[in-house]
């Protein structure tokens, strides 16, 4: 690339790096299928490409194209336009086949000492980072490029992980409208080696490209298992606590032998264990989720939807799957004190009490918006307002200090 591009022109070139997410195309097609986008997409970045750009392919599934833009708005609306036209004409071929890539852009103005290799380094991570954000194409920044490099560390180490024990279960309480802890949600929690304590956010979406997030889903699910046996013999037995599955853990074949499985090593009554659906779990395969739902439910475990009110789902899912909770999202929550949003949270309410489900609010830290989601008609509320999210130790301390403080005022 140094000798195609002299000097003077630095300033106004970018490197684009077309990539796709090779482990998700390796769940969705065969090997047929993954040539087939292969080929089609260089077809089309060989006609788009012009007069003055630069394509290569640089590896299976991914290209490198040089250009000149004269500015950065002038390169972001240029692989915005690249994308979506490589969208449609995938398309053509196979509906499922658009969405396979997303581009990553380096600046060379902004990287001046860049090399060949480095620019379309960095120009990957940018790739990487609009697969992240679902978005047609990012640019390449100094901290994007730390955390790709940090993701790439822990892709390395994940595999086994929760084999080696490395995840935690940490609780966060949840009360009644009493103000009465009630039960709680396991959060799992990463010890990873060389990076430290890792909150979800930066493993769950590894997890799930990876196809290993089915793995620790049951590994919380056995963890709240032991905690349920436990909570029933120190005579905690009411207290109920609550897992999350997520969208692969629906969709597997055998994951209700699993979970009977892991159950049934366990002493506790069965309606204590909750299971959280995660929006994206049941809006995506409504036959996996519902078939997945009544064999949880012919166990004698509870299902609550998660997030309800925002992204995928709709209020028509209360009415599509046999549940018993719902978890009202953040967003809304967050926003109750206002006119328009209190009255959104409160019809969301009043419908879900009419068909006999329970309703929690997520998110409430400040004691205006607790009184905001009480005076909605909320069943259950958590957030930091009463609790944090807290290590095994902690949580127990928790429990013990409200012992105390009952004894005290019976």
């Amino acid at each position: 690339m140094e000798t195609l591009i002299p000097a003077p022109l630095r300033s106004i070139v970018y490197v684009f790096c077309i990539g796709c997410d090779m482990p998700s195309l390796e769940r969705r097609f065969g090997e047929a299928e993954r040539g087939e986008i292969f080929s089609r997409a260089a077809e089309y970045l060989r006609l788009d490409c012009g007069r003055e750009e630069y394509l290569a392919c640089v590896g299976r599934g991914m290209f490198a194209l040089v250009c000149q833009c004269g500015s950065r708005e002038a390169a972001q609306q240029r692989a915005e336009g690249l994308i979506r036209g490589l969208d449609g004409y995938l398309a053509g071929f196979r509906a499922e086949y658009a969405g396979a890539f997303r581009a990553g852009i380096c600046s060379l103005s902004e990287n001046p000492d860049c090399g060949a290799k480095a620019a379309l380094y960095n120009a990957r991570q940018g790739c990487a980072h609009a697969f992240r954000t679902e978005t047609p194409c990012a640019f390449s920044t100094r901290g994007m490029i730390d955390e790709s490099e940090q993701l790439e560390r822990l892709r390395g180490s994940m595999s086994k992980a929760v084999e080696k024990g490395e995840f935690e279960p940490y609780l966060q309480f949840v009360v009644d409208r009493a103000g009465t802890v009630v039960g709680a949600e396991a959060i799992s929690r990463w010890q990873n080696p060389e990076e430290g304590l890792l909150k979800p956010s930066k493993y769950i979406d590894l997890m799930i490209r990876a196809g290993t997030i089915t793995e620790l889903d049951l590994y919380m699910l056995r963890c709240a298992c032991v905690q349920l046996q436990t909570w029933k013999r120190e005579g905690r037995g009411t207290l109920w606590l609550s897992c999350n599955f997520t969208r692969q853990s629906i969709a597997d074949e055998k994951i209700l032998a699993r979970v009977h499985e892991i159950i049934e090593q366990y002493d506790f009554t069965r309606d204590r264990l909750v299971v959280e659906l995660t929006e994206d779990s049941y809006a995506h395969d409504r036959e996996a989720a519902l078939r997945t739902i009544e064999g949880l439910h012919a166990m004698g475990l509870r299902i609550v939807l998660d997030d309800i009110g925002a992204g995928y789902s709709s209020l028509s899912d209360l009415s599509t799957y046999p549940i018993d909770g719902v978890k009202i999202d953040r967003s809304i929550v967050i926003e109750s004190a206002l006119p328009r949003a209190r009255a959104l949270l409160e019809g969301m309410i009043r419908l879900s009490h009419d068909m006999g489900i329970r309703v929690l609010c997520e998110g409430v830290e400040d004691k205006a918006t607790c009184d905001a989601v009480l005076a909605a008609g909320c069943d259950f509320i958590q957030g930091f307002y009463f609790s944090r999210v807290l290590p095994g130790r902690e949580a127990e301390s928790f429990l013990r200090s409200l012992a105390a403080r009952d004894r005290e005022e019976g």
